[in-house]
């Protein structure tokens, strides 16, 4: 088939992406690498390091406090996989089953960005192959993760090229069949016909982190659930509901990550809703510092489970007039994550719980001033020696126990 031209790109919600603009990943001293993603004694760590002259050695320097070795991230994986060989694995998660998990919110400003970036880092540093993929046209967690581009017309395109391969193969089918029947098969439209040469590859870009690749969300992504309203209203038995686990499971990425994070925008409009019921886990951000805030996250839930619920309706009563098994959507968990300020955290996040019991995680997420400032786009790029090191230890334990109370869910 054809490449993709600009126009295409364009028509399929990419090419204007913005460019990371973002300072090149700070490094990794050895105290916050012994401490936090290779847990052992300094000391000993030091003396593999000299009796290993072929492993990194990091870049030696001396501040006014004291003299220190500062590793890439790069470097950290190297380090990991040779202490992964010494017994020190990263958390396991099954094999080949790459959990999907998206965070929803239909109300703005809820903080599924910052749970994203979070979560994702997190599982990241902890030795996970993460895929991220961003489908809020605003684009903000592209902006704090994607690599300068590659100059190439696919690092432009996003997620609705592959759903647009979807709802291309069904028209395929759909077509082969009116044409066995002796009826006149439906147009397809150029573009169509050439996403479905696409694969999840081409629109998969690399991240600032190690571990950590992107499917980046160009602000025309505005344009999607129009588009998919109208797909949807050409073909009515094609579910862009599973048009994600397809491209999952067709591009065999459940092979190639440990895990998937999806953003998405505010609302419930057909994009949302179709990564919303593609997910194995959901995620509702919870901002405590928002007033009402456990009214509004109840309203968030009734507003999505209203939507969820609207398309099950709809398929079933297609499925029936067809004579087809209907549609369940179904999910291995659906849970709350809390985010507020230290004073605020544990007598809010106790409400919540005391509301909506055990689908709250057990850890909040703490709500970062540097994040809040604009300093930086999330925890994990803050240095430790930019913030006392007490602060850090105190706010590092707490975000890495965060991601933990999701692992163990998934696990």
């Amino acid at each position: 088939m054809n490449a993709l031209t600009q126009q295409d790109i364009t028509t399929l919600a990419g090419s204007d992406i913005e460019s990371n603009t973002l300072a090149p990943l700070r490094l990794f001293s050895a105290w916050e690498v012994t401490t936090f993603i290779l847990p052992m004694s300094i000391g000993h760590f030091r003396r593999v390091l000299r009796e290993m002259p072929n492993l990194p050695q990091g870049i030696a320097q001396t501040d006014a406090v004291n003299a220190a070795r500062w590793f890439t991230l790069n470097e950290v994986e190297t380090l990991r996989a040779y202490f992964k060989t010494q017994g020190r694995k990263p958390p396991t998660l099954r094999p080949h089953t790459a959990p999907v998990v998206g965070l929803v919110q239909p109300y703005g400003q809820a903080g599924k960005t910052t749970g994203v970036l979070h979560l994702a880092t997190a599982a990241a540093l902890s030795g996970l192959r993460v895929l991220v993929i961003d489908t809020d046209p605003e684009g903000a967690v592209t902006r704090a993760l994607a690599a300068p581009s590659d100059g190439t017309a696919h690092s432009a395109l996003g997620v609705l090229p592959l759903i647009a391969r979807s709802y291309g193969g069904h028209l395929l089918r759909a077509n082969q069949l009116r044409l066995d029947q002796g009826e006149t098969p439906q147009p397809m439209e150029d573009m169509i016909s050439r996403a479905l040469g696409l694969a999840a590859r081409d629109v998969i870009r690399h991240s600032r982190y190690v571990n950590i690749d992107l499917i980046a969300a160009p602000r025309s992504l505005a344009l999607a659930d129009m588009q998919l309203g109208d797909w949807q209203g050409r073909a009515r038995t094609w579910q862009p509901w599973r048009a994600l686990h397809d491209v999952i499971k067709r591009d065999r990425l459940a092979q190639t990550y440990d895990i998937v994070f999806c953003d998405t925008g505010p609302g419930v409009g057909p994009l949302m809703l179709a990564i919303a019921a593609s997910c194995d886990v959901l995620v509702m951000p919870v901002a405590l510092h928002t007033p009402d805030a456990e009214r509004i996250t109840a309203a968030g839930l009734r507003t999505l489970a209203d939507g969820l619920s609207d398309i099950q309706t709809r398929e079933n009563r297609t499925a029936r007039a067809m004579g087809q098994a209907g549609l369940k959507l179904s999910w291995r968990g659906v849970h709350l994550l809390a985010s507020g300020d230290c004073a605020q955290t544990k007598r809010a996040t106790a409400q919540i719980r005391a509301r909506f019991g055990g689908a709250v995680l057990p850890d909040a997420m703490p709500e970062i001033d540097w994040v809040r400032a604009g300093t930086v786009a999330q925890f994990y790029d803050l240095a430790p020696r930019d913030v006392p090191r007490a602060t850090y230890t105190a706010l590092r334990a707490e975000m890495d126990a965060c991601w933990r109370g999701l692992l163990a869910q998934l696990v």
